[in-house]
């Protein structure tokens, strides 16, 4: 078989507009023609020009061999002559085939002078140590490149210097003029794009793509190279994603894979057993393209529907993403130690949720595989999503209640169900996010704006915004952990609770509610209730409770609800009021059952509420410390006088509650004691009659 090479071009290497179908033909002297038993033949080599009007001729390499490569259209491109051989320097009528592989651009060598031949096909030649004349002959023009199997066949010398690129691995080798290829040490190749269209993919919005990204996928396994591509690419079962291989497009809209069929499966799959702790997916990008989720058909609710589908991966970054329209969870990744995800947009994933399947979510992150499983999800944005937008979840059949996962910066909308959620993780941050106008299919008691779930501790939700959605803005559920930390949050204009925190039968230790602004929510601002559970160390700290039990529900109308037991409690410098014309918040602060004890109330500032500051009936106040609450007197002093011929007179305190201490001090040498300590007054007593007795008194409600 004669050796053959290529010669690539474009219209626009001779200053032409791109145009596809216009014919390019190259003539040999003496004739020869690629497809004919016999090698020589009349008949000119033809190609058209693709629409980005590019061309690639496959000619013979022959000594002697000279080729004219024209359009017959005027001027479309230059006329170029060139030698289909190697020229030899003393004699270049005569010289060597082409190594195998060889490519010339056209780019190169159009403004040369095609005489003597040879000056058309080389470039400069290797220098001599001392910088005088060329100690070798030139090299060639093209980077000599090849496919994997196409280097193995042939397995060339390269001449020294001369680079070789394999196109299926992006390695790179240099030539040195005496070893094979196959001899020649690796430069490297980690960063090389390949070009997905060049190897089968067509990315024309009809062709099943699925068989050639697996092939290629496959092909490049292991090499650190990054696959490119444009266009719409379907796909009819998934890509099975290898280590070692980053995918980057041309942003969204220019780069989409869209998947399509009755078979429900994620465009790209990428899990265990493939991947593994001891074995997982490593250093990957994923950027710049686009996932079309809308072609599987059916209505079911099936978690396979993804657009990415992966599992145990590490320092992997997942940047610029539109994911939308998927069956099941848009970015359904597991087990991501030290990775990020950025910039994500996902509109309507987990479309075909139903509102009792689990996952179904925007962005949903398993947890479990690793004691730290610190993945950052930032700057990402949900729009109309199934059963969550943005959450992180222990999986049940993984070992670790993994630390570190944050959520920053990110907003959800439009949730059929929650906002944002923590499911079973430790010390989980969400930070800096917006959760609005979720919860259309809110029929369970615990989906909300933000929901803190299932065996998580530490959980800090900080600086968020949380409105407008249609059940409770804040939920910390009863089978939490400790440690849980909500600080700094607007919670406003929710349909149930602003913040409820509800421990039934657990006991949560270091619950944290600080500086939090709850407004115009439904019922109350914040709800904190146990059962036969307990709050150790709870703390109430400086939030502002306001205009809230706009549903004028009867007991779900107070700015704070504390129904629990509670010890080791501090409720402080909290403002509770109602501005409104017509006033909802029946009640500043309410404590309407449970035990205290050990419990600091102080500095609450109360007044303003439609009946009271503070109500305590039905709460056990063992021992409660309550003292400079504004609007809620707990402390009070005065004066009072036993008239003459009475033993005994009633003061009326004014406190919130029966005081737990009065002290009487008499003008005169009297004695007087307390009796009756009521709700409204006491009864201060003395053993005579005779005369007026003036004494002063002071009353603290526990």
């Amino acid at each position: 078989m004669p050796v053959t090479f290529q010669v690539v071009g474009n219209l626009a290497d001779f200053g032409n507009d791109p145009r596809a179908g216009v014919k390019v033909r190259a003539t040999a002297s003496p004739g020869v023609k690629v497809g004919d038993v016999a090698v020589h033949s009349n008949e000119p080599e033809t190609v058209v020009t693709d629409a980005a009007g590019a061309f690639t001729l496959e000619l013979v390499s022959l000594p002697g061999v000279w080729y004219t490569i024209r359009t017959p259209y005027s001027n479309a491109i230059n006329t170029v002559r060139l030698a289909g051989y190697t020229p030899d320097v003393e004699d270049p009528t005569t010289g060597t085939e082409f190594p195998a592989l060889t490519v010339i651009n056209l780019r190169t060598v159009m403004d040369e002078d095609p005489t003597p031949g040879y000056e058309a096909i080389n470039v400069s030649p290797t220098l001599a140590a001392d910088g005088g004349a060329p100690d070798a002959a030139p090299l060639p023009i093209a980077l000599r490149r090849g496919t994997t199997a196409q280097w193995a066949t042939a397995n060339p010398v390269l001449s020294a210097g001369e680079p070789g690129v394999d196109l299926t691995t992006g390695e790179q080798r240099i030539g040195n003029g005496t070893d094979p290829w196959s001899d020649l040490p690796s430069t490297g190749g980690g960063g090389v794009a390949v070009n997905a269209l060049h190897h089968g993919v067509t990315a024309d919005g009809v062709t099943n793509d699925a068989p050639a990204w697996n092939a290629l996928l496959l092909a490049l396994e292991g090499t650190g190279a990054t696959i490119t591509w444009s266009g719409t690419s379907m796909l009819d079962a998934p890509i099975a994603w290898k280590k070692g291989v980053s995918l980057i497009g041309q942003g969204w809209g220019q780069s989409v894979l869209a998947t399509r069929g009755s078979t429900y499966f994620a465009a790209i799959e990428g899990f265990s057993p493939y991947a593994t702790t001891a074995s997982p997916f490593e250093d990957l990008l994923f950027k710049d393209f686009e996932v079309d989720g809308s072609g599987l058909t059916g209505t079911a609710a099936n978690i396979g529907g993804k657009a990415i589908f992966m599992q145990f991966l590490r320092r992997c970054q997942f940047v610029n993403l539109y994911l939308h329209d998927t069956v099941g969870t848009a970015l359904g990744t597991d087990f991501m130690p030290d990775c990020l995800i950025h910039g994500v947009l996902v509109v309507n994933g987990g479309r075909n949720w139903t509102g009792v399947e689990g996952g179904h979510a925007g962005i949903g992150i398993g947890t479990g595989a690793w004691p730290e499983e610190n993945v950052t999800i930032s700057d990402c944005h949900t729009i109309d999503c199934g059963h969550w937008g943005i959450f992180v979840e222990k999986q049940n059949e993984q070992p670790y209640h993994s630390r570190g996962a944050k959520i920053i910066g990110c907003s959800v909308t439009g949730t059929r169900g929650s906002g944002l959620a923590d499911i079973g993780c430790v010390d989980t941050l969400i930070q800096g996010c917006s959760s609005t106008g979720n919860g259309a299919l809110n029929n369970v008691d615990w989906r909300a704006g933000v929901s803190i779930l299932t065996g998580s501790v530490g959980t800090r939700v900080k600086d968020c915004t949380i409105s407008d959605n249609v059940g409770d803005g804040i939920a910390i559920r009863n089978d939490t952990g400790d440690g849980i930390t909500v600080s700094g949050n607007k919670v406003v204009r929710n349909g149930r609770r602003g913040i409820v925190l509800s421990a039934a039968a657990a006991t949560l230790k270091g619950i944290t509610l600080r500086d939090n602004e709850c407004a115009e929510n439904q019922f109350d601002g914040i709800n904190i209730g146990t059962t036969t559970g307990a709050l150790p160390a709870l703390v109430v700290s400086a939030n502002r409770c306001y205009n809230n039990g706009k549903a004028g529900t009867a007991g779900a109308d107070r700015g704070i609800n504390i129904g629990a037991t509670v010890d080791g409690g501090v409720i402080n410098d909290n403002r509770c009021y109602d501005t409104q014309t017509t006033k909802t918040q029946q009640y500043g602060l309410a404590l309407p059952s449970g035990t205290f004890t050990n419990t600091v109330m102080v500095g609450n500032n109360l007044a303003g509420n439609n009946t009271a500051g503070m109500v305590t009936a039905g709460a056990t106040l063992t021992s409660l410390t309550r003292r400079g609450n504004v609007g809620a007197a707990s402390e009070a002093n005065g004066t009072a006088t036993i008239a003459n011929g009475q033993s005994t007179v009633t003061v009326i305190h004014g406190l919130t509650a029966a005081p737990s201490t009065v002290v009487v001090t008499p003008r005169l040498n009297e004695a007087l004691w307390v009796t009756t300590l009521g709700a409204s007054g006491f009864i201060v007593n003395r053993v005579g009659t005779t005369g007026a007795l003036d004494f002063s008194w002071f009353a603290a409600v526990a």
